[in-house]
């Protein structure tokens, strides 16, 4: 993860990082099944999963403690945020939440 969502994600943890609540971090794609050359051993469930765990890796380097950090999991396509068209781009994303 670089450049422009790497920022964000680095300003969204400088303010988050002061508060105590636990963080939950959500990896989702869209419905479109993985395609290339590693797609018989890697599919949507690692790609979403690798998202949010690359939001983690962020986080820590933003200066988030691990303890705060209380879940972090991928989806798949099974949370589209678009339901009407899951193969739409909007849900290809991370989602962060605050318990």
């Amino acid at each position: 993860m670089v450049g422009a969502a790497e920022n964000e994600l680095t300003k969204i943890a400088e303010i988050i990082r002061k508060l105590p609540n636990p963080i939950d971090i959500e990896g989702h794609t869209d419905a479109a099944p993985y395609k290339g050359k590693i797609a018989d051993r890697y599919d949507n469930w690692n790609l979403s999963a690798d998202r949010a765990n690359a939001a983690r890796q962020v986080f820590k380097r933003a200066g988030i403690n691990d303890i705060q950090i209380a879940r972090v999991v991928g989806y798949a396509a099974q949370r589209p945020k678009n339901t009407v068209n899951p193969l739409d781009a909007s849900n290809r994303r991370i989602s962060i939440s605050m318990r």
